[in-house]
């Protein structure tokens, strides 16, 4: 019974933090989407306020890689923000987040997008 209850005690504990945490819930564009054209917008939804501190653009076209820092609007926690980057016509795009979850901790993460035309 004392394993038990330890073994019980033991994955609360550890996996506390990562509930606690704000993993990102959707994207626009999403993961693995394949647009005609550029979007004109990023949109990230978050699944509980999160302070968005760093994102970065990377751009792929045959040989060429070009990674771009993308401006952050507000540095308030966010459940859903709306960022702007240029984008660099076809190609494939990938997008890396990081941010403060409500707690403190730090989670980040990527998705990534293909552009097939102007």
């Amino acid at each position: 019974m004392k394993k038990m209850l330890r073994a019980t005690l033991a994955l609360v504990i550890f996996t506390m933090p990562a509930l606690a945490h704000s993993p990102l819930k959707q994207s626009v564009p999403a993961d693995g989407a394949v647009l005609e054209a550029a979007p004109e917008t990023l949109d990230l939804t978050f699944g509980a306020p999160a302070r968005l501190v760093k994102v970065v653009l990377i751009h792929k076209t045959g040989d060429m890689t070009d990674e771009t820092k993308v401006a952050i609007p507000t540095r308030s926690p966010v459940t859903d923000i709306q960022l702007e980057p240029e984008f660099d016509g076809p190609g494939q795009y990938s997008v890396q987040w990081r941010a403060l979850g409500d707690d403190g901790h730090v989670i980040k993460g990527d998705f990534s997008f293909e552009v097939t035309g102007n």
